[in-house]
């Protein structure tokens, strides 16, 4: 097999790349045309092919780590149980749990905001739910994160001693759920635990023998490389793309944490999968699976280099693009 490695050219618009801009262009000959999801089963391509809508809960880091540990098991996980489970060990570490009520940067009282690596990580020889019993992408009147932030109302309602209010939201989310338990059951666990154990202790107990075991992998995240000289910096990006590369061809996706800014007009952190790389208008392109739903009205035109309603939601950028925007890839190697 050849040789993983990249010749990228590298025009800096200075005599450094730590002052001027950074412009990146990978040959077409190492830009064959890649789709990651013709190499999945029928399970997990539906996965990659059913448009996800985080809403306003900011668990994206968990979709992309279920979709990563989904594409290397053959078997699709819950993003949310991974999500719940990860929040519920952050809201144990008393340095995260006093940052978030120093920051006070959300009024609801549900962890939000990770890391794929730690996600992943997190959930080692951990027993999980299976993404059909505990659906993310089931949209439906909004879904699990109107479910969840509806659980974080109800909590805030019954300290407040409004009942009414508060098993009016429960049922609510009972419904979106897809929950079994009974109200009054709800509210005791809700009432025992703290509210993102309590939520992970909701999903554990619903999927009930269902959950799998997620087997040990080896994770890897790599920063990309900004700083160096010309052949340094070269060198350093060619090892990271040969990587990507040899994932792609691999048929298995790879995570990446960039700023959505960089397309969108979101200024924040944001995680997604890279799902195929093709050639076309004359640069290298990669196709990011996105968690906006099925819309392309979210991008800034000029940003990406295609985006199709029929996509599943994920869109295009260049390979200029994507160093720009990418400031850390996650793969199980």
């Amino acid at each position: 097999m050849e040789k993983l490695l990249f010749h990228i050219l590298i025009i800096f618009g200075f005599s450094s790349p730590a002052f001027g801009k950074v412009e990146i262009s990978i040959p077409e000959s190492r830009c064959e045309t890649v789709d990651t999801l013709s190499f999945m089963n029928k399970e997990v391509k539906k996965l990659f092919s059913t448009p996800t809508e985080q809403g306003s809960l900011g668990w994206c880091y968990g979709l992309t780590a279920a979709e990563l540990i989904s594409a290397e098991i053959g078997m699709p996980v819950s993003a949310a149980h991974i999500s719940a489970l990860f929040n519920k060990k952050a809201e144990s570490n008393f340095f995260i749990r006093t940052m978030k009520k120093f920051l006070n940067s959300s009024s609801s009282d549900v962890y939000e905001s990770g890391e794929i690596d730690l996600a992943i990580k997190n959930v080692l020889q951990k027993k999980v739910c299976l993404e059909d019993d505990m659906p993310f992408i089931d949209n439906s009147s909004g879904g699990l994160p109107s479910a969840i932030l509806g659980l974080d109302r109800a909590r805030k309602a019954k300290l407040k001693g409004e009942e009414e209010y508060a098993c009016h939201e429960i049922a609510n989310s009972k419904a979106l759920l897809n929950l079994e338990y009974s109200i009054k059951e709800i509210m005791e666990v809700l009432d025992q635990y703290s509210l993102n154990s309590g939520i992970e202790k909701l999903m554990d107990q619903h999927c009930g023998d269902q959950k799998i075991k997620v087997p040990i992998m080896k994770i890897k995240s790599i920063r990309v490389p900004r700083r160096g000289s010309n052949k340094e910096l070269s060198a350093k990006l060619g090892k990271l793309f040969g990587k990507i590369e040899k994932k792609l061809v691999s048929g298995k996706p790879v995570g990446i944490s960039y700023d959505a800014i960089k397309v969108s007009s979101y200024d924040s952190k944001h995680t997604g999968s890279v799902i195929g790389r093709k050639w076309f208008n004359g640069r290298c392109n990669f196709k990011i699976r996105n968690y906006w739903g099925d819309n392309c009205f979210e991008y800034n035109r000029k940003d990406i280099s295609a985006c199709k309603h029929n996509d599943s939601g994920a869109f295009w950028v260049t390979d200029q693009k994507f160093f720009e925007m990418v400031y850390k890839i996650t793969l199980i190697e």
